[in-house]
């Protein structure tokens, strides 16, 4: 049955479609949409009196996942701390949909995330010596390469929080702090690719050595050395798919390219960055 009425549900509701618009988040009737594959698709639709939210997340290796979430006591609440601007009130209500998008959407990932370093941290200790480094490597690479989710997140609370950005200019620019510690992402990402890279070679060697007599291409090779990571998240399976390239790229190769997308900026400008930012740490304060 319907929910009771909202006191200015009228008003709360014109808005709410207004910033549902904005945050260009459609409406969906229907059978439930299928979630894409490592991804989330976000809805909106009315039910009962109510306007909801509605998430459809697929994370492969970690499953699926529906919420719903009531929107109009959401916009009700906003519009107690935004008076009668309706402009203010949209706009934070795009800001708390980011925020919300955000947060549900990574559920699945972090929760993997966690199974992940828990299977280090309990795990790979008892690991043959080899197996142990690569997967050891494998987990903190991981970890290095995941800090966009939460960054995703942390930069959506901001904006929700009204703790915006001020600096102009449209150049993708780097945080002091983490230009000034770029060389150390790049030694971690360097030491654990070269780890990576190492049990590669010797993987190819025996490959190799058993294809001797018949011969392999390189697409055989490839399938073979990813026949291993189908059980690890699709952020891993990118990586470990950069050492069998047909240039074979080596660990400084694959580090600098990480970099590069991480941080937006060309390879060759993260190359004078990181030397920067070691050269500066050299340096006397």
């Amino acid at each position: 049955m319907p929910l009771d009425p909202i006191p200015g549900e009228d008003r709360a509701r014109s808005l709410l479609l207004k910033a549902l618009q904005q945050a260009e988040i459609e409406e969906h009737v229907g059978n439930p949409p299928v979630a894409p594959v490592n991804g989330t698709n976000v809805y909106w639709r009315e039910a009962f009196g109510e306007i909801e939210l509605q998430f459809y997340c697929l994370r492969p290796g970690a499953g699926r996942m529906k919420a719903t979430i009531s929107m109009l006591q959401m916009a009700r609440r906003v519009m107690d701390f935004s008076y009668d601007d309706d402009s203010a009130v949209i706009s934070t209500l795009v800001d708390v949909l980011d925020y919300l998008k955000a947060t549900v959407s990574l559920t699945l990932t972090m929760t993997e995330v966690g199974i992940i370093k828990r299977a280090e941290n309990l795990y790979l200790r008892s690991a043959r010596s080899r197996e142990r480094l690569h997967k050891g490597a494998i987990s903190a690479l991981f970890e290095q390469l995941t800090p966009a989710y939460s960054d995703y997140r942390e930069a959506s609370e901001k904006r929700l929080r009204g703790e915006r950005d001020r600096r102009g200019g449209s150049q993708a620019k780097l945080p002091e702090s983490e230009r000034n510690t770029l060389h150390e992402q790049y030694d971690a990402l360097h030491k654990h690719s070269k780890i990576v890279k190492k049990d590669y070679d010797a993987k190819l060697r025996d490959f190799a050595k058993r294809r001797k007599a018949r011969g392999y291409s390189h697409k055989e090779w490839r399938d073979h050395w990813m026949k291993d990571s189908q059980n690890y998240p699709a952020e891993i399976q990118k990586y470990l798919e950069m050492f069998a390239e047909i240039d074979s790229p080596s660990a400084s190769d694959i580090a600098y390219r990480i970099l590069a997308t991480q941080t937006g900026h060309t390879r060759k400008y993260v190359e004078r960055l990181v030397l920067e930012s070691r050269k500066a740490a050299k340096s006397p304060q």
